[in-house]
């Protein structure tokens, strides 16, 4: 094969080889190159699953962490709401009371007098 390649080169063997180990060399950088670059798309690949798998992962982490914060709002607000109603009925009890027994003090026929009648004292009594 060399003496064929030097006789197309005009009889120089150490050009044939010399194209031949060019040849050689070009075969192996090339089989290197090839193995190298699909080296690099196995390893992307692999990354990129596994980051794709990681954002899928914080993603739904977050909707459980939002759906978990709207749960406790909601029973926050209806615990606040219960409560609310409860210090409005004993507002409005209060003041029912208070009108009760401002009208009976109106009412009183001793209350332009200094001292406290039983009357008086009922009405200071049902206060505490």
């Amino acid at each position: 094969m060399i003496r064929a390649l030097a006789a197309l080169l005009g009889g120089k063997t150490w050009l044939a080889w010399l194209m031949v180990a060019g040849l050689g060399l070009g075969a192996v950088s090339g089989l290197y190159a090839y193995v190298d670059h699909q080296g690099y798309k196995r390893a992307e690949t692999k990354w990129s699953q596994k980051y794709d798998a990681r954002e899928l992962e914080l993603q739904t982490a977050r909707f459980r962490e939002l759906d978990r914060q709207a749960t406790v709002n909601a029973h926050s607000k209806a615990r606040e709401a219960v409560i609310l109603a409860a210090e409005q009925a004993r507002a409005d009890a209060l003041e029912a009371l208070i009108a009760d027994l401002a009208s009976a003090a109106d009412e009183d026929p001793n209350k332009d007098r200094i001292g406290l009648g039983a009357d008086s004292i009922k009405r200071l009594d049902r206060i505490r």
